[in-house]
């Protein structure tokens, strides 16, 4: 029920009833920012906070998009530039 509502929110990431809009495994964080509508800065401040594992290929930041989705779903009404307020992903 979790996933449908997620995928009426976000639907630039989950076109026509869940198909994946990329075929991307990760994205940069100029990318997820784009797709959440989270900004550049605070999609930075929660990865600087380790809000939610992240690759980095040299000076590129790239956020698996499942993780990126599942810190999306657990983080409903919450006010993401409150860093006590989020619940973090291992």
């Amino acid at each position: 029920m979790r996933f449908v509502y997620i995928m009426s929110i976000f639907p630039q990431i989950f076109p026509q009833g869940g198909c994946m809009n990329s075929n991307k495994l990760a994205m940069t964080v100029e990318e997820a920012a784009e797709y959440t509508g989270i900004g550049r800065n605070t999609m930075r401040q929660l990865i600087e906070w380790k809000a939610m594992p992240v690759l980095k290929v040299g000076r590129k930041i790239l956020i698996p998009t499942d993780v990126l989705i599942k810190f999306i779903s657990l983080n409903q009404n919450v006010n993401l530039r409150d860093k006590r307020e989020i619940h973090k992903i291992s």
